[in-house]
């Protein structure tokens, strides 16, 4: 009996087995079936979950392939800020440190001291382990100022460098609110809704796009909201609605070469999806998702917001997302039918802290 020939139970147990990501792609290889086991087991993301008063210093982590849930001990004093296909770059909050985890592998790759602030936004060009990697860190910036620093690191670097880029047009206080990378260009997103684009390979910085506004309260959103808090309550959770107003929270997330930002207002339902057009370099509403999904949570670590392209009817054109204070699961939010639901590939209720952590 040959490889190819293995039943879909037998085979989906060797998959389970491979917590590499190279594995996965070589085991996509063998046959047609494997191909499409693998699209099929790899496509949600991980959650890793803790409490921030927890003394045991593990994390559980529950995702795909057969909804498997693990724990890793890592340090409860880190935060983490970015992750890219299973490694996460974890902050040290007691000393200014950063390294890289892979909970998977449990390999760990130490970076040269550096600080990056408070609440900063990074992001991966490749996984750490990767020759081709740069890491780019964007920390808090200081108010009333104009200008940006973005500090780097390739691999092997014995240290941290920096570019200083102005934001122009700006009147307001300059703070970056996400970072996402794709073919030799860095996306910065600003809070005025401005996004700055450095293309690497000749080190050029533009700033684009307009604000964002807030997308007008017609009669199917606010049904919309109606039901979500019917439901809320309903489970014996207290919520109270705020009318929405600006944008309180950006997550912008790459998919593929798709530059999208989240927004969330004070009220927080329903979300504003936008999407950056390349051609007119302008932020355009979106409505529809298509084939792609998001996994993001409110009011929590931005930095582990994801979208990714969703083969799979369950997730595409779907928003998976846990608020504080509607409950401690994760959510749907179905983009067609405009309905909310909890979802059935988390159901556990959640501790204190949430990350997601892109599929590996």
């Amino acid at each position: 009996m040959s490889w190819p020939d293995l039943s879909n139970d037998v085979s989906k147990l060797i998959y389970d087995k491979l917590h590499h990501r190279l594995d996965r792609i070589r085991f996509s290889f063998v046959c047609k079936r494997w191909n499409t086991i693998h699209r099929e087991l790899n496509t949600r993301p991980f959650l890793m979950y803790y409490s921030s008063s927890s003394t045991d210093h593990h994390f559980t982590f529950r995702g795909p392939p057969l909804d498997r849930t693990f724990s890793r001990k890592i340090r409860v004093s880190a935060d983490v800020i970015a992750s890219k296909q299973g490694w996460l770059l974890i902050k040290d909050r007691e000393n200014p440190l950063l390294y890289c985890c892979n909970p998977f592998t449990c390999n760990q790759i130490n970076l040269p001291k550096f600080d990056p602030g408070v609440n900063p936004n990074a992001v991966f060009t490749a996984p750490p382990s990767s020759r081709d990697c740069v890491l780019f860190v964007v920390g808090s910036t200081d108010v009333g100022s104009e200008f940006v620093t973005i500090n780097f690191i390739r691999c092997g670097d014995p240290y941290f460098s920096w570019k200083i880029f102005r934001v122009r047009n700006i009147s307001d206080a300059v703070s970056c609110k996400g970072l996402a990378y794709h073919e030799g260009k860095l996306y910065c997103f600003f809070d005025s809704g401005k996004l700055g684009i450095w293309k690497l390979i000749n080190n050029d910085w533009t700033v684009v796009a307009s604000p964002l506004k807030p997308i007008p309260q017609t009669a199917a959103r606010m049904t919309t909201t109606s039901r979500i808090m019917t439901m809320v309550r309903s489970l014996g959770i207290q919520y109270d609605y705020l009318p929405p107003g600006p944008f309180k929270e950006y997550h912008m997330m790459n998919c593929e070469g798709d530059i999208l930002v989240l927004c969330t207002s004070k009220g927080f339902v329903p979300f504003s999806i936008f999407e950056l057009d390349t051609k007119k370099m302008d932020w355009v509403n979106v409505t529809n998702l298509k084939h792609r999904a998001i996994f993001f949570n409110a009011g929590r670590n931005r930095c582990s917001s994801i979208a990714i392209r969703a083969d799979k009817l369950s997730l595409r054109n779907k928003i998976f997302y846990f608020y504080e204070h509607v409950g401690s699961y994760i959510w749907i939010y179905d983009l067609e039918t405009r309905s909310h639901r909890l979802s059935d590939s988390y159901p556990d209720k959640l501790e204190d802290l949430q990350v997601w952590i892109d599929p590996i």
